[in-house]
């Protein structure tokens, strides 16, 4: 909120506050002849801002003299020296020539009067600016417009098939607050069976672009429906717009592609919308053409039919070919041609069992392989554990012999080591024989009764 202060005492010495604009209007004197009247054009606040300066004008006393040109100096206007220029007037009208001035005096604002009040508003002017400024009834969604493709009939038309989305244009206000476009059947908006459609803007809100899914469209039972209007908040509301759908039959597969009537009762079925007036197909191939007729109504629905090919004359008729289809309708409507073909196959369940017998041999082969390098991959690892178990037999063996040589060794080297013991005498086998006398000594040294060797006794002196 944008507010601004003005002085009023500027205001309060206005000619409109003064006493002369209390006069009303009541009509025009001219030559001395008074004629009532309304006081001219009046304004929208129904004042005239014209005859009120007019009657101030009359009772200002008429036109006042010019002053005389002077310089304005401090003294001159201090002591008063300004005075009325006295002139000479050439005529009467001349006299009356002349700027005119009232003697305005202060009127309170809370003191005017609603005549004042009244003129005030006429001569007053307000200037609003600013882009925040916006009426209520422009910040709500308006869809003015929604333009579809269409025939010279004005019927909605498809997109080439393949092609999933339709596009519509939308022209309005405010557009980016829709978020998407409802289509209710004009009938009965009750209706469940509805479409929708994204609605996308870019850049200017006037204009957006609104998407419906094909299948959607081509999915609604009736021709005419009413456009509405969905808010980012949710909230719907129904526009002055209208489309209108072609209902016409629409094939958009058949299957099986490739027919096999090897097999009894072979079918050939239909997909689609709007199917359940379809009566008959035609398969043609250059000058050889056969008809089919609808034959189980019980599987035919709005999107899909169903023709069996159970007469085995009609399938001898048929060659291993493509053939172009066409469909005929109730009610005596124009054919039509369809963009699909099929092609008629008698030697499928053939071609099944080599397919069949060709897997079952890829399958033996892959399989072989596998049990191949399963006992590759078993041999391998036998050989591997063999050798490792003749690996750790020989170390363990040559640790064996080390260890006895070990303790051969040490044997040896104990026996060097350690004295023989002495002989005794009187051993069993062993002869004792006198001592040798040698020196005085003897030459044999007794055991002890230990064992260990004593030294020579040596003879008493006499």
């Amino acid at each position: 909120m944008f507010t601004t202060f003005i002085p009023t005492l500027t205001f309060e010495q206005g000619w409109w506050a003064q006493p002369c604009v209390q006069a009303a209007y009541i009509g025009t004197q001219k030559d001395k002849k008074f004629t009532p009247g309304h006081p001219g054009t009046a304004s929208l606040s129904g004042s005239n801002v014209e005859n009120y300066l007019e009657a101030c004008f009359n009772q200002s006393g008429g036109p006042v003299t010019r002053l005389k040109k002077t310089t304005l100096t401090r003294e001159n206007v201090s002591d008063r020296k300004i005075f009325p220029e006295p002139r000479t007037a050439a005529s009467a009208d001349e006299e009356r020539d002349g700027d005119v001035f009232l003697n305005l005096k202060t009127v309170r604002f809370r003191n005017w009067s609603p005549t004042s009040f009244n003129i005030f508003r006429d001569l007053s002017h307000m200037v609003v600016a600013g882009v925040h400024i916006v009426d209520s009834s422009q910040l709500s969604a308006q869809l003015d417009k929604v333009t579809c493709p269409a025939d010279d009939a004005g019927t909605l038309k498809y997109p080439e098939p393949g092609k999933d989305t339709l596009t519509c244009t939308m022209t309005g206000r405010n557009l980016d607050k829709i978020s998407r476009l409802r289509l209710r059947k004009l009938s009965d908006q009750t209706d469940p069976g509805v479409a929708e459609a994204a609605v996308s803007v870019s850049g200017d809100s006037t204009s957006a672009s609104a998407v419906f899914k094909v299948v959607d469209l081509r999915n609604l039972p009736a021709a005419d429906y009413a456009v509405y209007s969905v808010a980012t908040t949710g909230t719907e509301r129904k526009t002055n717009q209208a489309i209108h759908l072609d209902l016409s039959p629409f094939v958009s597969g058949v299957e099986p592609a490739p027919l096999d009537i090897s097999k009894p009762g072979p079918r050939l079925a239909l997909a689609g919308f709007h199917l359940d007036t379809v009566q008959q197909l035609t398969l043609k191939s250059g000058d050889e053409t056969h008809e089919l007729k609808a034959t189980l109504p019980a599987l035919q629905t709005t999107h899909s039919v169903v023709f069996e090919i159970g007469d085995k004359e009609f399938g001898d008729k048929l060659s291993d070919k493509p053939y172009s289809l066409s469909v005929t309708f109730t009610g005596g409507q124009k054919p039509l041609d369809l963009m699909q073909t099929v092609t008629i196959n008698r030697n499928k369940a053939a071609a099944d069992k080599a397919a069949a017998e060709k897997a079952a041999a890829d399958k033996a082969a892959a399989d072989k392989a596998a049990t191949d390098k399963a006992a590759t991959d078993k041999a391998a690892t036998d050989k591997a554990a063999t050798d490792k178990a003749a690996t750790d037999k020989a170390a363990t063996d040559k640790a064996a012999t080390d260890k006895v040589a070990a303790g051969a060794a040490g044997k040896a080297e104990g026996k060097l080591s350690t004295p023989a013991a002495p002989r005794q005498p009187g051993a069993a086998g062993v002869s004792a024989s006198p001592a040798k006398s040698t020196g005085g000594r003897s030459g044999a040294r007794p055991a002890s009764g230990k064992g260990k060797p004593t030294p020579a006794s040596t003879p008493p002196t006499k």
